[in-house]
């Protein structure tokens, strides 16, 4: 008789190649985002805001032309698996021979934050063509299992260390792959593009009569947008006011139909209450499976699933570093206070022979 019982996790051993520095996200939390349920009850809430900034973190200057990255089509260039073998090994009295071995378990997901660490490191060399990079981790899987060897029952805990590689398909490749125009100006000295950026809140209430119910609604009890006051800021420079546009789910659209919103949800500018309770993943599919029918496809009028769009600010940035701030205000839902938002993201835009910048 075997017994199993599986736990993975993972233990980092990276080989990477070096290149251009990889764009990061800043993200300052902040407090009481919003307000669900009655705080007299022992019902438990979660709140959450999300801001998406459409904006490209690698951008490429090539004689008046504006090249984005694509790390979609760039991924599709390397294998993210494990080696056919694990490295096993076992601990307590019921190893082999003393019990049957228990058949090799399947190996852990693959990280993708490995790929993508990948993909940005070799971004000059789809840029300008070349080798591209490479990197090996670990990650463990342990299996207790045992069997009965009159009079006691012996266990043993088997451990299997699995070696992931990220490896290119091809060992280099032409300039520009990857890379898509963008835009074409007179002025060979910036980049352009528009910056847009979504904003939505999750709220979670969990009960004994509700284990989960989510929604996504952006108005206060007045009926008032409840996201204001938004404005970007480029390199430190004063902030300037952005127009946004309050859009919801046209009522009983489903995904696809004309009228329909739909966005992947993750927190990433404040949260409170029961962070447990709060959901990363796509908004509809959230609404659609937790335990409350009445927000399905938005709710009834489709205010269940909504979010704030900005207008787009044009920019233009010329080759190094920028870093891009966007500042706002959430009130909660009873419109009585409100918290700050501040997202910032890093672009870099870079011109052939960036490999050696």
């Amino acid at each position: 008789m075997i017994i199993r019982r599986q736990i993975a996790h993972a233990l980092v051993l990276s080989l990477a190649l070096s290149g251009c520095g990889a764009d990061a996200v800043g993200v300052e939390t902040s407090e009481d985002v919003s307000v669900v349920g009655d705080a007299a009850t022992s019902a438990s809430t979660g709140q959450g805001i999300m801001v998406d900034v459409d904006l490209a973190g690698s951008l490429a200057l090539v004689t008046n032309q504006t090249y984005v990255f694509n790390e979609t089509t760039a991924a599709t260039f390397f294998t993210n698996a494990p080696r056919p073998f694990p490295q096993r090994t076992c601990i307590g009295e019921g190893c082999w021979p003393a019990c049957p071995e228990p058949s090799t378990p399947a190996p852990p997901s693959p990280i993708e934050e490995y790929l993508t660490q990948v993909v940005e490191q070799s971004k000059c060399a789809f840029l300008d063509g070349g080798a591209l990079g490479a990197r090996y981790y670990l990650q463990r899987s342990s299996l207790e299992a045992g069997c009965l060897s009159f009079p006691r029952f012996l266990t043993a805990t088997y451990t299997y260390d699995w070696t992931y590689e990220v490896t290119p398909h091809t060992p280099s490749v032409p300039k520009l792959t990857a890379w898509e125009l963008q835009d074409q100006t007179s002025n060979g000295n910036t980049a352009s593009i528009d910056v847009t950026a979504l904003i939505a809140g999750e709220s979670v209430l969990s009960s004994k009569t509700q284990p989960r119910k989510y929604s996504f609604s952006l108005l206060d009890s007045d009926g008032g947008v409840r996201v204001q006051d938004l404005a970007v800021s480029l390199d430190g420079a004063a902030p300037t006011p952005v127009a946004s546009t309050y859009v919801q789910n046209a009522p009983g659209a489903k995904a696809g139909d004309p009228g329909a919103l739909d966005f992947k949800y993750v927190t990433n500018a404040g949260s409170n209450g029961n962070l447990s309770l709060l959901a990363n993943g796509d908004a509809r599919t959230i609404l659609d499976t937790d335990s409350f029918a009445g927000n399905q496809e938005g709710g009834k009028d489709g205010s269940a699933l909504a979010a704030v769009i900005t207008a787009p600010v044009p920019l233009e940035l010329p080759v190094g570093q920028h870093s891009l701030v966007v500042t706002g205000k959430v009130k909660d839902n009873a419109a009585q206070s409100s918290s700050a938002l501040n997202v910032s993201r890093v672009v870099h835009v870079v011109a052939p022979g960036c490999s050696g910048n």
